[in-house]
């Protein structure tokens, strides 16, 4: 059995407590199961009870509990835009374009999920429609935190702009909500970001966007209920890309490509935006 040191032993409690099995911590720090409940017992964490332990999949169910990062932020804006919550068997999902299968990836790793994504074949079913992939959660402690935050049961009209949010941190939450709620135009020379909601979620952001930026937009209804906020015109699009990407660890990557083009395109007679000069990576330069 490996010796430890008292820094990897708070690690090992820390992680059980986020939801890891016993099993996996055995097999990661080649250690047996009753060491890893006596370093528990005593540092002060309690084990699971029988049916958290028993659960297939794991989740660290406090991940939402305090939005304290970016990529929290991110992700509560994403499901804001695009998540499903529910109080039958207290479920959150959120479904998502096979092309963006990536970010629920990375949302599955950012909750220390081992739970595998639902693929929807739907263009079998109808040469329209377009596959998916779906991201579930089924969480007690989970759903309540997020209803507390507002992703609420037919939430679309209802929702509202979560201003308990820390200011350095909404950036990040209305990049997710535009990344599930919003669409950058491919006119390069003209470009136009919508973002769509009810009114008063979309008043709010646009009023944050012109208190922290100074932009201008104009704000258009589109259904009985239902409300777009438009930012046009190079410059401004420019500077809400700026804003809303600075630093970003997590976007889906067509749009952020998208974005990539918009912000480095200049004017230019005769000049495509595939020619703008990308990187041995492939990403967009100046």
């Amino acid at each position: 059995m490996t010796k430890l040191t008292e820094e990897q032993r708070l690690k090992i409690c820390k992680e059980y407590e986020q939801g890891f099995s016993a099993i996996k911590l055995e097999k990661k720090y080649n250690i047996n199961s009753s060491s890893i409940y006596d370093m528990m017992h005593h540092r002060g964490f309690k084990s699971r009870s029988r049916s958290k332990a028993n659960r297939k999949y794991h989740i660290n169910e406090h991940y939402f509990d305090k939005i304290d990062n970016q990529n929290k932020a991110y992700l509560l804006g994403l499901l804001f835009a695009d998540g499903c919550n529910t109080n039958k068997n207290y479920t959150i999902c959120i479904e998502l374009k096979e092309s963006d299968k990536k970010i629920l990836e990375k949302f599955n790793e950012e909750i220390n999920s081992n739970k595998p994504l639902e693929f929807r074949n739907l263009n079998s079913k109808n040469s329209m429609w377009s596959n998916t992939y779906k991201l579930y959660i089924s969480n007690k402690h989970m759903y309540k935190v997020l209803t507390n935050h507002g992703i609420v049961p037919r939430k679309t009209f209802i929702k509202k702009f979560p201003d308990w949010i820390d200011d350095n941190l909404k950036p990040h939450f209305v990049r997710g909500y535009f990344d599930g709620n919003g669409h950058i135009s491919k006119n390069y020379k003209e470009p136009v970001i919508d973002i769509t909601s009810n009114e008063n979620f979309l008043k709010d952001i646009k009023n944050y966007i012109k208190k922290n930026t100074e932009l201008n937009s104009h704000f258009r209804k589109v259904g009985k209920k239902t409300y777009r906020v438009f930012f046009r015109g190079g410059n401004v699009v420019r500077r809400l890309i700026k804003f809303i990407y600075k630093d970003a660890n997590l976007f889906i990557e067509r749009k952020k490509e998208r974005a990539d083009i918009i912000a480095n395109y200049r004017h230019k007679p005769n000049v495509h935006w595939v020619n703008i000069k990308r990187d041995d990576k492939g990403r967009f330069v100046n």
